[in-house]
């Protein structure tokens, strides 16, 4: 999940404020507190507990409590005791000597362990940056100390939402992935990650979608789970020379999107259900038919 200053905080009965910040721990680097935001002239913060939060996406936060709860917390204060208040005053210091404004942070699970901050300098991109168990955090910002955490070398920070975006927008002017095929193809991107999903007719397709998934700027990594109406074909003749190896020469084998059409001389429904149990469990197969056959009508 990330967290980003600025971003809208609201509680189970209305708006609370934006986030200004988050309370990290020295050891091991987690998130215990969310700094809390409201008002402009006469504002005021609150810290609420990280373990308030109830859900969220890269626009809001949702937490667990009414408004009179959250406003019923002490003040946040500048350095809390126990932990190290991360907030857009603070800088991180790279190991070349740079220093960035810190501008959020990403944690993973459910205690919340600082896995990366984003961080840039004034109207310049923002970079998200890994965080190591050998970096310190001080009063000032975090010092990393590996140099994978240079910004050079770093990933543009981008909202999943601009990522799925940009990519779709991509794939729909490519002339590499036909419309057919697009449109079977589903995204979705969940920190920087793009997750591919769907059945294509050819292997070449699921390449050109996931090397157009890796240019995105922003992108973390690429997960595909696409699956080529060829590779359903061999692994569905795989699983019947498996199962049932005397029917093989009998069967046609013939992917669609996914849904897997047998034919061939096989007409008894025992042989059938047999040849259906041993392809059903092909990975990315949507469902299985047969074609219908008519029984010969008797004489009149």
């Amino acid at each position: 999940m990330d967290f980003t200053w600025g971003q809208k905080v609201s509680a189970t009965d209305g708006w609370a404020g934006r986030l200004r910040g988050v309370v990290v721990s020295a050891s091991p680097l987690r998130v215990t507190h969310l700094t809390v935001r409201r008002g402009l002239v006469l504002a005021s913060q609150r810290s609420a507990p990280a373990g308030m939060l109830i859900g969220g996406d890269t626009e809001s936060l949702r937490l667990g409590m009414g408004l009179v709860e959250l406003l019923a917390l002490p003040n946040a204060n500048s350095e809390p005791p126990g932990g190290i208040a991360l907030c857009s005053r603070k800088w991180v210091h790279t190991p070349s000597g740079e220093r960035l404004r810190l501008r959020g942070v990403r944690v993973v699970g459910e205690i919340r362990r600082l896995t990366h901050v984003m961080a840039g300098k004034r109207g310049a991109r923002q970079v998200l940056l890994p965080v190591a168990a050998s970096d310190v955090l001080d009063a000032d910002g975090l010092r990393m100390a590996q140099s994978d955490s240079e910004p050079r070398h770093a990933v543009a920070y981008r909202r999943d939402e601009e990522i799925e975006d940009d990519l779709l927008e991509a794939l729909r002017g490519s002339p590499d992935v036909p419309e057919v095929d697009l449109n079977e193809v589903r995204v979705r991107v969940s920190e920087g990650v793009i997750r591919l999903e769907g059945n294509t007719r050819s292997t070449q397709v699921n390449r050109d979608v996931e090397l157009a998934a890796r240019a995105v700027r922003g992108c973390v990594s690429v997960e595909n789970r696409l699956f080529s109406d060829w590779e359903i074909n061999l692994a569905a003749a795989s699983r019947i020379t498996q199962y049932a190896p005397s029917m093989l020469d009998r069967i046609v084998v013939n992917a669609q999107f996914g849904v897997l059409h047998l034919d061939g001389d096989v007409r008894a429904e025992g042989e059938r259900q047999t040849v259906t149990q041993a392809v059903r469990a092909t990975p990315g197969i949507l469902g299985v038919q047969w074609p219908a056959f008519e029984t010969e009508s008797p004489p009149s």
